[in-house]
């Protein structure tokens, strides 16, 4: 439990602000509603993904989502 605690915390401020968000989807041609979508939803889940694991770097997590839908759309 006190493990837990020290983690949500220390996460707090690994998650970027929605301008850092937007700025990355607007650089990477990606639609801004988009990263609005992407924002709040991860800010909703702590920053953490489906299985509860902590997202360490959300670069990654974006280039997912932008393989995903592109595949998607083909």
């Amino acid at each position: 439990m006190i493990h837990e605690q020290s983690e949500h915390r220390m996460m707090g401020p690994f998650g970027p602000g929605l301008e850092k968000v937007n700025n990355f989807f607007t650089a990477n041609d990606f639609p801004a509603e988009e990263g609005e979508v992407f924002f709040y939803y991860y800010q909703a889940m702590d920053w953490r993904n489906e299985y509860r694991i902590p997202v360490r770097n959300c670069k990654v997590i974006l280039l997912l989502v932008y393989c995903f839908n592109y595949f998607r759309h083909l």
